[in-house]
């Protein structure tokens, strides 16, 4: 019986004394644990191939406050809103390489100011968001300004 489970394949072995059987993997005589346990080695390498593709070709993003002030300038209580405002400016780059340059967070306020024909704006918060691609190694650097422009209040 012994000898017909062995050449069926079916892993089953005893002690030298030939008195306890015991269930092991199903290995041929002379192989190693690798060759008779290939399906688990190639959902492993399955495995982590599919793993470093999400990786590589993912995207990492970061968000995060970059300042809050109540006014662009020092104003009265009685100024008059005009409307709300927003700006942005993105920087690219490419293997550390810029390729493109970002406003300055004071000329993007003046740009709005400007823009709308206001005295200042309240209520002003910048945020900076930063994207990063791990291949081709690219990335971009984006700044956000918002805000109420004001009319008054000097």
């Amino acid at each position: 019986m012994l000898r017909q489970e062995r050449q069926a394949g079916r892993g089953v072995s005893h002690s030298d004394a030939g008195s306890a059987r015991t269930r092991v993997a199903p290995m041929m005589r002379g192989q190693t644990w690798a060759e008779g346990n290939r399906g688990v080695s190639a959902a492993a390498s399955a495995m982590v191939v599919v793993v470093m593709a999400v990786w590589l070709g993912g995207c990492i993003v970061t968000r995060h406050p970059a300042g809050i002030a109540s006014s662009s300038t020092p104003l009265t209580a009685d100024y008059t809103e005009i409307g709300p405002v927003e700006s942005n400016s993105c920087a690219s780059w490419l293997l550390g390489i810029p390729l493109g340059g970002t406003s300055e967070t004071a000329v993007m306020i003046d740009d709005l100011v400007k823009e709308k024909g206001a005295d200042a704006l309240v209520g002003v918060t910048v945020e900076h968001t930063g994207y990063v691609f791990p291949l081709p190694l690219f990335g971009s650097s984006c700044t956000t300004v918002k805000g109420q422009a004001v009319r008054g209040g000097k």
